[in-house]
């Protein structure tokens, strides 16, 4: 193949999407084209609404070592109005158990500051549940409203608000 990556990540959900059989025909053809190190970090960006065992334990056959999931909120009425899915913690933590116990090295999930809906204390509430369930890397991004939207939705907190999340979860979980 051409080209030689340390590292790679396979985003914007195809894990979740594609079937283990059509994951394995793209990685195939991916490997023929590009030199992929195995001993690089490997990292696949899943959605808890999609993802199942199965999934999970093909991505860790072809080599993929981290995973990353996009929880964005623990809040079904903020997810709902920004158009997103909801996943319980209940099924957080069942895939939690699953990347546990198949051995990847690394798990991560991310969150979004400045949903429309949430005041902050719902970025706090869900980062202390995954924190809870000792999901090793928690990851905080702050979302940007679009002004055309923002006047026909509910407000979103700001860049200030965002600051002060942050610095409140760095105080009640320091090891994050």
């Amino acid at each position: 193949g051409t080209g030689d990556w340390s590292s790679d990540v396979c985003s914007s959900d195809l894990p979740s999407v594609l079937s283990v059989d059509h994951f394995n025909t793209l990685f195939d053809h991916i490997e023929a084209n590009i030199c992929l190190s195995l001993s690089g970090e490997r990292t696949c960006e899943v959605s808890p609404e999609s993802i199942s065992r199965a999934k999970l334990l093909g991505l860790k056959q072809r080599g993929i070592n981290r995973i990353s999931m996009g929880v964005q909120s623990l809040i079904s009425d903020v997810l709902n109005k920004e158009g997103r899915p909801f996943a319980s913690l209940e099924r957080i933590r069942e895939i939690a158990t699953w990347v546990s116990e198949l051995g990847f090295f690394d798990f991560n999930t991310d969150l979004m500051i400045g949903l429309r809906g949430d005041t902050g204390l719902g970025t706090i509430q869900s980062f202390i549940d995954l924190a809870k369930l000792k999901i090793p890397s928690i990851t905080l991004y702050v979302r940007r409203t679009i002004p055309e939207i923002a006047s026909t939705r509910a407000p979103s907190i700001g860049p200030s608000e965002c600051v002060d999340v942050v610095t409140h979860i760095s105080e009640i979980a320091p090891d994050y």
